[in-house]
């Protein structure tokens, strides 16, 4: 547990668990704890919360590569991520159309116009060199300012390299 971030967990098993852990002295994992920082934002009975929305995707990308060698990740064109506004070791979606798997991961910044999509590490496992796949990344936004959000959505060809942004 990351020090000095203070975590509230959402749920928790026995009411007189200590808040933070299961029961049984252990720490809950980060999909069931929230920074507190947060929590003012989310109110469960309506008035304010948090949605996820999709923040940008490459659309039609193919594999050009995997390297089950690595320690994790999607190596990404640079030109293809700054289109997008995806950072590097920012958390993605890869959804293979080829196969119908889904992987998240991270992502390594690729060189530009290299039109590089390299699956890494256990995610290598998912796809193939030729694959069609599309890249989403999230975000968190408060509900008023996600029912006039717009995505940032590419289409690339077949050399990866940027084809046109798709209407929203």
């Amino acid at each position: 547990m990351a020090e000095n971030v203070p975590v509230v967990p959402l749920f928790y098993g026995d009411t007189n668990d200590p808040p933070g852990t299961d029961g049984r002295g252990s720490y809950i994992p980060f999909p069931f704890l929230i920074r507190a920082e947060l929590l003012h934002k989310i109110n469960l009975w309506g008035e304010t919360m948090l949605r996820e929305m999709c923040k940008s995707k490459i659309h039609a990308a193919t594999v050009t590569e995997t390297n089950l060698s690595y320690n994790g990740s999607i190596t990404i064109d640079k030109v293809l991520l700054d289109r997008v506004d995806i950072l590097p070791f920012e958390r993605v979606q890869v959804l293979n159309v080829n196969n119908g798997s889904r992987v998240e991961t991270y992502v390594i910044e690729g060189e530009p116009n290299s039109g590089v999509i390299c699956l890494n590490g256990a995610a290598a496992r998912w796809a193939q060199p030729g694959d069609k796949v599309i890249i989403i990344s999230y975000c968190l936004m408060e509900d008023a300012n996600a029912k006039a959000w717009k995505p940032k959505i590419i289409l690339v060809d077949e050399s990866n390299k940027f084809n046109k942004s798709l209407p929203v």
